[in-house]
This record gives C-alpha cells, structure tokens and sequence, in this order.
C-alpha cells in the first residue's frame, strides 16, 4: 500500500491558508511551515541541492518544512540564479536536479501572478480616481432618481 503524505491530503480538506499553515506547525516533520526563510537557511538549501545533490523530500525533513516549500524555494533560486547569473533553463535545472518542464511551469506561474497584481493595482488606481465624487454630484444623482420615480409612479 502506497503511503500518503500528511501535507497532501491537506489539499483537499476545505480551509484557509492560514488554517492548513497552523495545523502543519503543530506536526514535528513541518513545523516551520509558514516560517520566512533566512539567508542562511536559503544558502543551506542551495548548497545542499547543488553541491551535494541531496533530494527534496530529505531536505524538507531537515528543514521541518513541505516538500512543496522546498520544491517553491529552488525554484524561486532557480530563476534568480538564471537572471543573475545569465544562465539557460537546461543549465539551471541541471544545477538544482529539477527538470526544466517543472521550472518553466513554475516561472510561468510567476509571471501571471505579477500580470494580475499589476492588472489589481492598475484598477485600483482606476477606482480611486471615480472616488472624486463631489457632494453636488451625490445630490444631483439622488434628484434624477427622485425624478425618475415620480414619473414610475404617475404611470
């Protein structure tokens, strides 16, 4: 029998983000989960996927965080380093034992939540600037209303 992982079948139980981070925290394997990595730990993880080629699932145990953090972190590592570095996706997804389909799917994903936070940012923008609604204008929309409902109500 196939054994399933704990943090997986979060997935599929219907709660907040905030919720699964708690009950991950309360597990010992995960219980950094939600935590901010540090430089070090960051520098730590790269050293021991690049130099010493160590698998995810052995790094996420060493960590006390998700597979899928470690997984999110090299990756994230991964595109800086292909920007930094001026390196190709074949190159970097050598260097970080992660195939290139994985990190094209990840930078992809980046991309189009920077679009739609822009796009957010762009209608708020937008929004605040309808927001210059004079009191006058407040009171000359309600008399058109008024207007408009006396005439519903003559008919």
């Amino acid at each position: 029998m196939q054994k399933i992982d704990f943090c997986y079948l979060l997935l599929f139980i219907p709660m907040n983000l905030h919720s699964r981070i708690s009950i991950l925290k309360e597990q010992p394997e995960t219980a950094r989960a939600g935590v901010k990595w540090t430089e070090e730990e960051n520098n730590q993880l790269m050293t021991k996927v690049i130099e010493d080629g160590i698998d995810v699932d052995e790094v996420a145990k060493e960590h006390q965080r998700t597979v899928g953090a470690v997984k999110s972190r090299i990756m994230m590592n991964a595109l800086n380093m292909m920007k930094e570095r001026d390196i190709t996706l074949q190159e970097v997804a050598k260097l970080v034992h992660i195939p290139e389909n994985e990190i094209e799917i990840y930078r992809q994903r980046v991309e189009n939540k920077a679009v739609e936070k822009k796009t957010v940012k762009e209608n708020t923008n937008k929004a605040s600037h309808t927001d210059d609604f004079s009191y006058q204008d407040f009171m000359s929309v309600l008399t058109e209303i008024r207007d408009y409902l006396k005439i519903i109500a003559d008919k």
